[in-house]
């Protein structure tokens, strides 16, 4: 792991939601809002060299704990949405144009599908609609199953 991607990884996915939160504290308090942080599956579940991004994104579902107990009292709602596999610009240049391996991962998902972009925000529209004060502090997985799977050699 090279010292600056680790500290890059953290700046983007742990450091910039809390200062995020912090920078719109005032307006958040005055309108009872709502901070959704984006995790991964890959705070829980995750493959060799992943090391910098799986634990910036564990590190902010930590964040999204913590965050819910001081900010739900202000009338302000923290939750997590941990996705797998979205078909975004990201994950499409991890195949490096292996588009082959996009179709093998939407076949291991037991929905048979990657997420889109369209129904990570719908999900998400859905969680600040609810509005629920109970709903804070959750990390809440958005995977089509595949946290549920046991991929080993002799099953998909």
């Amino acid at each position: 792991i090279k010292y600056e991607d680790l500290i890059n990884t953290f700046k983007i996915n742990t450091f910039a939601p809390i200062i995020l939160t912090q920078s719109f504290l005032k307006e958040l308090k005055k309108y009872n809002g709502h901070v959704i942080n984006i995790s991964s599956i890959h705070s829980n579940l995750t493959k060799s060299e992943f090391t910098s991004y799986a634990a910036s994104k564990s590190a902010l579902d930590s964040v999204t704990k913590s965050m819910s107990i001081e900010l739900s009292p202000e009338g302000i709602l923290v939750n997590g949405i941990s996705p797998a596999a979205i078909h975004t610009k990201m994950l499409e240049s991890g195949f490096k144009n292996n588009y082959g391996k996009i179709k093998e991962l939407e076949l291991l998902h037991p929905s048979r599908s990657i997420g889109s972009p369209q129904d990570l925000s719908n999900f998400i529209k859905s969680i600040v609609d609810l509005n629920s004060k109970f709903l804070s502090g959750s990390v809440i997985n958005f995977n089509g199953g595949i946290s549920n799977r046991l991929l080993d050699p002799e099953s998909n």
